[in-house]
């Protein structure tokens, strides 16, 4: 470790020799893979090569890391700072009223910051809905302009959908043209300065988020006695309503569920 230390210092100087070989050491206790685990694997001339290759990909995400922390910190401590200019005992003043103002400009852009990540990476991505109800906001779409950076997608809002309905239906048999009516029905309410899918498109792009919990399947059937019972969600719909009739048609059928199954 001298022996590098020292290299790293004639070459940058005391100071940057030390900067640097304290990243380098926060990369190298950052690999993947110990030394020794690859010196057993690799041999030793391989085992030392697999773990330079580490290194350009190791710095980039520290430095990625580093680059959101720091502003982070910087935003928060603005906040803060501006904060303190406030004299609770005191008369309300233009100067203060300007600190309040930059401290709130300094908020927004830590739930921008936060938001951001919370809608990266796709295990831990949320959706629109579900951060307007933690920021105690109108709705998702109100949401995702003030804090979005991207237009939410048609799949996003078709998991949405999903979701928000999944647990509430009463029928064991859900038409295709009563799931999309009520899409419709949804999207006019959350989302209605977008456009709302065909009934075709938004059929096909239902299937995946609805049957991949295995409770609901993508068939086809004769209703009958699967949608007697009372459903709720199926009134004041304005694009649908039920003929009465008893022919095959397409929707979701909830496993399980013998009742209406076409045999050939």
């Amino acid at each position: 470790m001298r022996t590098v230390f020292e290299n790293l210092r004639n070459k940058y100087g005391t100071c940057p020799a030390a900067r640097v070989l304290h990243k380098r050491t926060l990369i190298w206790q950052s690999a993947p893979t110990s030394m020794p685990a690859l010196l057993k694997k690799y041999g030793t001339f391989a085992g030392t090569f697999a773990v330079l290759r580490c290194k350009p990909a190791l710095r980039d995400i520290h430095k990625k890391r580093e680059n959101t922390m720091r502003n982070t910190e910087q935003t928060l401590n603005t906040a803060i700072g501006e904060l303190r200019c406030l004299s609770p005992n005191s008369p309300a003043s233009l100067d203060e009223l300007t600190a309040l103002s930059a401290a709130r400009d300094c908020v927004d852009e830590l739930l921008r910051s936060c938001v951001a990540q919370l809608r990266a990476g796709p295990q831990r991505t949320h959706s629109w809905a579900d951060i307007a109800y933690a920021l105690g906001a109108a709705s998702g779409n109100a949401t995702r302009q003030r804090y979005g950076s991207e237009l939410a997608l048609a799949d996003e809002q078709v998991r949405s959908f999903w979701r928000a309905f999944a647990d509430r239906f009463a029928w064991e048999f859900l038409p295709a043209g009563f799931l999309h009516a009520l899409y419709t029905q949804w999207m006019g309410a959350e989302f209605p300065e977008d456009a709302r899918l065909s009934r075709e498109t938004f059929t096909r792009r239902l299937k995946v988020p609805a049957t991949a919990s295995g409770e609901w399947a993508h068939t086809r059937s004769r209703p009958g006695v699967m949608m007697n019972a009372a459903e709720p969600l199926a009134v004041g719909l304005a694009e649908w309503s039920r003929d009465g009739s008893n022919d095959a048609i397409y929707g979701l059928r909830r496993s399980g569920t013998t009742s209406g199954i076409l045999t050939a």
